[in-house]
């Protein structure tokens, strides 16, 4: 079988997760996403917007400009555009109508777990109208938005993905981060089934780092068998990981936005029901989750930024993967399926 030479295409009549809610303010916030430049702000109601960032007068950057009460004004020339994108104001011809061609594409969007979600497909798909799968096992946590973090990584978004659900690689790559790998650990990992839906891949696994370094250690306690850490996998591009440590759970949810063909910008949101009443411990954690988050993404790059071919191949890749890597195969069947259905609408 011959290997693919080209990354598979990103989905695209689906919805992205593409930023942490509590970035997007009043003020517009450009980001990037497959190539095209685009921005998100909130209106007066504070209901979140996504437009493209170019200005149709003369292509300057809108993310520079500002919100004038429903509007959003160009820092070139002034020019104001509606929440749908249409230009209703033009300065210097304050007595004419705009064009009706004035206008930039706007997306539709949603807030879900403490993420800016945006369609980018066909506004008359019928995926439009079927919301983000629902996780009830989130409904008992609490988002800390001041944990947000942000990396950019130069590879593929399913490099980034499959590693974010790969439960093998921790006690190597992050053993001297998060932990330590206790030398008496058989770092085996039991045989585990995967529950599969037509847009979730869902694995739970035990912990082999089983010694938490730092301060943490102090309220990251609990039994062995009490320890373990789960997986979701939510197409096309979240991976929401939680790790119990007996009554205590941790939340992940990262987000991997393709900007472009071997860029990919992780956005993750940090959730967790412990230390939530005491302000100032609970500040603490925050920032201990934060830097552990940033080290364990900079030990993550190392390794991601080395794979080749830089991308995933669905089919045919060669590589060896073996049943401990069960939820790996599963994503590659999963995106393969869906990316097939899509070219099969296409035709």
């Amino acid at each position: 079988m011959t290997t693919p030479t080209a990354p598979p295409p990103c989905p695209r009549q689906t919805w992205y997760a593409v930023l942490c809610s509590s970035d997007v303010t009043s003020r517009p916030l450009g980001f990037q996403f497959l190539e095209q430049e685009l921005l998100a702000f909130r209106d007066e109601a504070g209901t979140p917007h996504v437009l493209a960032a170019r200005c149709a007068h003369r292509a300057c950057s809108l993310a520079l400009g500002w919100r004038s009460g429903e509007h959003l004004v160009c820092p070139y020339h002034g020019w104001q555009y509606d929440t749908s994108g249409r230009c209703r104001h033009i300065p210097a011809e304050p007595d004419h109508p705009p064009p009706a061609a004035a206008r930039v594409a706007s997306y539709p969007v949603r807030e879900h777990y403490g993420l800016l979600w945006m369609w980018h497909g066909d506004p008359d798909h019928p995926g439009l109208r079927v919301p983000p799968p629902t996780l009830p096992q989130l409904d008992a946590l609490q988002i800390r938005p001041d944990a947000d973090e942000d990396w950019l990584y130069d590879t593929h978004f399913t490099r980034t993905l499959e590693n974010a659900i790969d439960p093998t690689h921790a006690p190597f790559v992050h053993g001297a981060s998060i932990g330590r790998r206790d030398p008496d650990v058989d770092l085996t990992l039991p045989s585990y089934s995967c529950v599969l839906s037509d847009d979730t891949i869902y694995g739970r696994m035990p912990i082999k780092l089983q010694k938490i370094s730092g301060l943490a250690r102090l309220v990251l306690k609990a039994s062995p068998d009490t320890i373990y850490k789960e997986y979701w996998y939510v197409y096309p591009n979240l991976v929401v990981s939680l790790v119990t440590f007996g009554r205590v759970t941790l939340a992940a949810l990262q987000a991997f936005v393709p900007e472009g063909p071997l860029r990919t910008r992780s956005r993750l949101v940090n959730a967790r029901n412990m230390l939530l009443s005491t302000p100032l411990l609970s500040s603490w954690f925050d920032r201990v989750t934060s830097r552990t988050g940033q080290t364990i993404s900079r030990e993550d790059q190392a390794v991601l930024e080395t794979q080749r071919p830089r991308y995933v191949t669905l089919r045919g890749s060669g590589e060896m993967l073996v049943g401990s890597d069960r939820i790996l195969t599963e994503l590659r069947r999963l995106l393969a399926r869906r990316l097939d259905a899509e070219a099969s609408e296409g035709h």
